[in-house]
């Protein structure tokens, strides 16, 4: 009975080792799917949106009638291992007829109650960028920071359009979230006039450190 133990024992530590090994090939494999071939160096990023033409906007001003503005940053989606940002409704990206008939419904949709609704198009940067290690630590922030550069410029342009005196409400899903808090802290936590017109900012699907939000305190 003992032997039978031990046995049945041994058997399910090389089962949980197997088990183990192809989750962690599995997450190489996914990691490996998603790695931009290319170097960031000398790369020359996808032509910068103008946030002035209605083209580089997913939603512009659209929706309800309600009581306030909302600036809405979707998810990145950027699979593509050819560059570390994709260009604007890049066809080697989920196609322009995904962001408009899921993305939009599912996760702007909700705040269009509020109001009129802004949702820029910018250069999402790769997946990749969310697990680069050491080596390509330098490459996944350059293109993060070019996709914030094109949500802070979208941001200035929705803040010139609107009115200064209706509220407003700053919204995120997934890296659009940690985007979010970038126009939080960056921007509006400097700005004592646009603090008072703030009414939410609403992070989504992603988990902050709650001192992201310490500048935006009373």
């Amino acid at each position: 009975m003992r032997l039978i133990v031990l046995a049945i024992a041994a058997a399910l530590l090389v089962a949980g080792g197997v088990i183990g090994a192809l989750l962690h090939y599995d997450e190489d494999v996914a990691l490996a799917w998603i790695t931009p071939k290319k170097k960031a160096d000398g790369q020359e990023p996808p032509a910068a949106p103008d946030y002035r033409k209605v083209n580089a906007w997913l939603i512009r001003g659209a929706g309800s009638a309600g009581r306030v503005d909302v600036f809405f940053i979707h998810a990145n989606d950027h699979q593509s291992r050819k560059t570390w940002n994709g260009a604007l409704y890049s066809p080697e990206d989920q196609p322009l007829s995904h962001l408009q008939e899921v993305v939009m419904p599912v996760d702007a949709g909700p705040f269009a109650e509020l109001g009129p609704l802004w949702v820029p198009s910018y250069r999402q940067p790769s997946l990749f960028t969310r697990f680069a290690g050491e080596e390509r630590a330098d490459a996944a922030a350059a293109a993060r920071d070019l996709a914030l550069g094109d949500i802070t410029s979208a941001f200035q342009v929705f803040l010139k359009a609107r009115d200064p005196e209706r509220p407003f409400v700053v919204a995120g899903y997934g890296d659009g979230a940690l985007f979010a808090a970038r126009l939080l802290r960056d921007i509006i936590s400097g700005d004592r006039e646009l603090r008072g017109k703030l009414v939410a900012a609403y992070a989504l699907g992603l988990p902050l450190h709650e001192r992201t939000f310490r500048p935006m305190a009373c």
